[in-house]
């Protein structure tokens, strides 16, 4: 019996692709070609050079090869389900990150990337549980922060734009009307 332990950085692409799942059964086994290629690639034979041990460093690609080679022949015989308690922590993941970083210029691909998910996949969580795009979601807490701004300062609406993660003025308005059914201004207007 073996237990790797890695980070899923060193395997993006499998991580990616198998996003929102979990193995019935983590357990699988080797061929001896493939154990013997790991034993190759991941324990690295000493050599003597003048009363001293030299332990070579495995080059980053043939680890990087040879964990590959692990999930490949792991997805070969796994059987895969749908990890269900998985969405609540991953929409929580996407409501923080929102938070966090409304105020950049932030996309769904920015967010796949740091979440190490396929854009795809997300998009499709967002639609499923939320019932919006992501968009829609980053446009609805920057509104709701104007909207709080706008009730709660003086600060000129230009300056709550761009606090608010808005490109231009323009955009805030047009937003901001669609989301709230009012203009920054006529709702500043209210007060």
């Amino acid at each position: 019996n073996f237990l790797a332990v890695f980070a899923g950085g060193h395997i993006g692409k499998f991580v990616s692709a198998t996003a929102g799942k979990e193995p019935v059964d983590a357990r699988f086994s080797l061929s001896p070609s493939l154990q013997a290629y790991l034993r190759e690639q991941m324990v690295p034979t000493p050599t003597a050079q003048k009363d001293q041990i030299h332990l070579p460093t495995p080059s980053p690609f043939a680890l990087k090869a040879a964990l590959y080679a692990v999930c490949a022949a792991f997805d070969a015989t796994a059987h895969w389900q749908r990890k269900e308690s998985d969405n609540k922590a991953l929409i929580f993941q996407i409501i923080s990150y929102v938070e966090e970083n409304y105020t950049d210029p932030i996309t769904l691909h920015t967010l796949a990337d740091t979440l190490s998910y396929e854009y795809h996949y997300l998009s499709r969580v967002l639609r499923e549980n939320l019932h919006v795009r992501f968009r829609t979601l980053v446009n609805q807490y920057r509104c709701e922060r104007a909207k709080e701004l706008i009730t709660e300062t003086d600060l000129p609406l230009s300056d709550i734009a761009m606090n608010c993660g808005f490109q231009s003025i323009r955009s805030f308005n047009r937003v901001f009307l669609e989301i709230t059914g009012a203009t920054p201004s006529a709702m500043r207007g209210k007060q």
